[in-house]
């Protein structure tokens, strides 16, 4: 008997420990949150780019706003051009400088860190460079002393032995134990998987506020919408916000035509490329050429008379849609 409650202690304890390293987890990827500050359509489109291109859409994008209080913890970019308010760029460096968290801005900031080109800004913004987008990204990249997955290792090995260890000891104890130990971690296993059920149907969430559920509708019904035709909705610093928060949710898709930018419905892509090819006739073009399997991004491009950078949008596009 005395032999069976310690292993009960045993697998008790492990998984207690278990809970302590995805707490861990969770930790560890708190570390550093990358923080986008933007003020206007030109920091945001440069934000969400760099976000989607070289991110993996891990960073934040936040309009200056809604900047309220900041993290120690998170990495701040502030991506002030010259046309910012001067009086909402001193709030926003005061918030975070406060906070002793790191940050850094462009060249147009009275301080410091101020090692961003805000010329790079708007030459991506105005003529699409991406090589002017590369250079931000490489100055604003972090460098961290110790890599996450170095971190992350030796969690990853403790949590394979105490698994081992707890599936080991449920294995030597009598069945009685056994419902014992269900009865005890029943509830809790419940709660969690709610937790994870609760994260999963996030997006519902976020269609309750109405700005977003009315850009949600028009896209659903139409396929593809201009944003100048969302800019009806309301002003556009926040729109730029509630379509931030719909891309990054999955629910909606935004995406750039030669010089228009357009959202699409990611579930309906056939649909929206078709809509498309009424939009822009160059479009069929490239839809031709690419089913020829002839001729690469550069030729079509040349050939349609039209951007490297929309040819590579439609080629993603067509990919998903197969």
């Amino acid at each position: 008997m005395r032999h069976e409650q310690r292993l009960l202690v045993v697998i008790i304890g492990s998984f207690i420990i278990i809970l302590y390293v995805l707490f861990a987890f969770t930790a560890i990827y708190a570390q550093n949150q990358v923080v986008f500050v933007v003020f206007d359509s030109c920091s945001y489109e440069v934000a969400r780019d760099i976000n989607k291109l070289f991110l993996n859409n891990t960073g934040y994008v936040a309009f200056s706003y809604i900047i309220t209080n900041a993290t120690p913890s998170s990495y701040y970019i502030i991506l002030a051009t010259n046309t910012s308010l001067q009086s909402e760029i001193g709030r926003v460096l005061k918030i975070i400088t406060n906070s002793n968290a790191h940050y850094i801005g462009t060249s147009i900031l009275s301080v410091n860190n101020n090692i961003i080109s805000h010329e790079d800004l708007w030459s991506y913004c105005l003529y699409g460079d991406l090589n002017a987008l590369k250079r931000i990204f490489e100055t604003i990249i972090i460098r961290e002393e110790t890599p996450k997955s170095t971190l992350l290792l030796p969690l990853i090995i403790g949590t394979l032995i105490v698994a081992s260890i707890t599936v080991f000891s449920i294995s030597q104890i009598s069945q009685s134990s056994r419902e014992k130990i269900t009865t005890i971690f029943k509830k809790p296993l419940i709660l969690l998987l709610l937790t994870l059920l609760r994260f999963r149907i996030r997006s519902e969430n976020i269609l309750e506020h109405p700005i977003r559920r009315t850009i949600y509708e028009k896209v659903i019904s139409e396929k593809v919408v201009p944003i100048s035709t969302l800019m009806k909705i309301s002003s556009r610093a926040v729109l730029e916000w509630h379509l931030s928060v719909l891309v990054r949710a999955g629910i909606i898709r935004e995406i750039r035509v030669v010089n228009k930018r357009f959202i699409i419905d990611p579930k309906h892509l056939n649909e929206a490329l078709s809509k498309l090819v009424k939009i822009d006739p160059r479009i069929e073009c490239i839809l031709r050429e690419i089913h020829s399997n002839k001729t690469t991004i550069e030729e079509i491009s040349k050939k349609c008379r039209i951007d490297d950078r929309t040819v590579h949008t439609i080629v993603n596009l067509i990919s998903q849609t197969s």
